[in-house]
């Protein structure tokens, strides 16, 4: 059911968010910057961009589990990302 949840909430807001994400990134202090893509050992998955954002916000592993699927693109184009 989370799962669901959360790939419904990131199709509304991806294309929203996109946007004002590139918008508002603002460079690393000191050159550092948290890696854009995460490799999971626990599933073999990835997350990254906006997905690995809300799930590092939103309580990471602890509340949504681990991804279960690649990023998949809908037939009405939506990206989706099923995790646990």
């Amino acid at each position: 059911m989370r799962f669901t949840v959360l790939a419904a909430l990131v199709a509304i807001i991806f294309p929203i968010t996109t946007l004002s994400t590139v918008a508002h990134s603002v460079a690393p202090q000191n050159g550092w910057a948290p890696p854009a893509t995460v490799y999971l050992a626990e599933t073999g998955q990835t997350l990254d961009r906006l997905f690995l954002d809300l799930w590092r916000e939103g309580g990471g592993a602890g509340a949504f589990g681990y991804p279960i699927t690649p990023e998949l693109e809908q037939e009405n184009g939506h990206i989706v990302q099923y995790l646990q």
